[in-house]
């Protein structure tokens, strides 16, 4: 009996165990549901988080081009001034070359000026003396012919006469050939003086040409000047065109570099969210599998338990005498029978097995018959 009660006792310490083992299993799994509850709400905070991540970085990547076009068309911009302040200051340049030009035209022509004005004053002197010996070769001329006329005349009536003598009619002849010479020296005098007033003329003519290149000279200077201005002030206009188109570029290309900067940081930031959220996702199947293991473990303890309730409660039926149909037991069964066998191979021969019925009052006294 006492076996059987110590048989009864083991029985429901390992069902208690068991049951405590069961407990613990279903903790584990409790644990593990929890533990996998979180790394679904961390894998759906991670899932949020990429979204986010994707959508800044579609914001970023939208600055980002935005940024791009802006710094193309301000290089586009600071490229076209450029090429204005090169234009603006070649005109500039070809305007000073010119200048420089026509001032060098100017000096030269003011030296040419006081020479062509002497030489002007000199053929006006030399015109107006070739017009007076023109003048008097021509009254020469006239009277050369006159006196050759009356020379004619007293010779041909020397001639005619008949009585002069040869002295007067060679005297006359003389007077003739006088004034043929006087009359060739007239014309030459008059040839001259000619000569002598078309030369002046020319040269008053170049003295006057020289004057007025002077005055072309100046008017050029003047236009070559306006140009200058004019070519200057777009100069200056195409520096500051240039200067803000610089700028313009500088704060676009600032601009760019920063949204750039941020796209990138946005793209490790995604990719860091996409790592984040992949790992989560592993952790959370990992968790799930945990817990679906620490499940099964805990179902299994509790069958493993309610078998284990069940043998020691009716480990603890035997222990009080009653089999399963109710009666008093007669210590035949099984764990009886073991016990006695043990205690007859210690005692050894002359030990009698006794079967004895008895009925099991409520109060926990035995009928015995013999």
């Amino acid at each position: 009996m006492a076996a059987a009660q110590q048989s009864a006792r083991k029985a429901a310490e390992e069902a208690q165990q068991a049951a405590q083992k069961a407990r613990d299993l279903q903790a584990a799994a409790d644990e593990a549901q929890k533990a996998y509850d979180e790394a679904v709400k961390a894998n759906e905070d991670k899932a949020k988080a990429l979204e986010e991540a994707r959508k800044d970085q579609a914001d970023k990547n939208a600055a980002y081009s935005a940024a791009q076009q802006a710094t193309k068309e301000a290089q586009s911009e600071a490229d076209a001034a450029t090429d204005a302040q090169t234009a603006a200051q070649t005109a500039v340049d070809k305007a000073n070359t010119a200048v420089a030009a026509a001032q060098a035209k100017i000096d030269t022509a003011d030296k040419q000026v006081k020479a062509a004005a002497k030489n002007k004053t000199d053929a006006e002197a030399t015109i107006k003396q070739a017009n007076t010996d023109k003048t008097k070769a021509l009254a020469d001329l006239a009277d050369a012919k006159a006196a050759k006329a009356e020379a004619e005349k007293a010779k041909q009536a020397a001639l005619d006469a008949k009585t002069v003598s040869d002295a007067k009619v060679e005297a006359a002849a003389k007077q003739v050939k006088a004034a043929d010479e006087a009359i060739a020296d007239a014309k030459a005098a008059y040839a001259k003086a000619k000569d002598d007033l078309n030369t002046a003329t020319g040269k008053l003519n170049d003295a006057q040409n020289t004057i007025k290149r002077l005055q072309n000279a100046e008017e050029n200077l003047k236009k070559a000047n306006a140009k200058l201005a004019d070519a200057q002030a777009k100069l200056d206009e195409a520096n500051k065109a240039k200067d803000e188109a610089d700028k313009a570029y500088e704060k676009a290309k600032a601009d760019y570099d920063a949204k750039l900067a941020d796209k990138q940081a946005s793209d490790k930031e995604l990719a860091a969210a996409k790592q984040a959220e992949a790992e989560a996702q592993k952790k959370a199947e990992e968790e799930a599998k945990k817990q679906q293991e620490a499940q099964k473990k805990a179902d299994q303890a509790k069958k493993d338990a309610e078998a284990k309730k069940q043998k020691a409660e009716q480990a603890k039926k035997q222990a009080a005498g009653v089999t399963n149909n109710g009666l008093a037991s007669t210590g035949s069964d099984t764990t009886a029978i073991a016990t006695l066998a043990a205690i007859m191979t210690i005692a050894g021969a002359g030990c009698v097995l006794v079967r004895v019925r008895s009925a099991k009052h409520a109060d926990g006294w035995h009928a015995v018959e013999d």
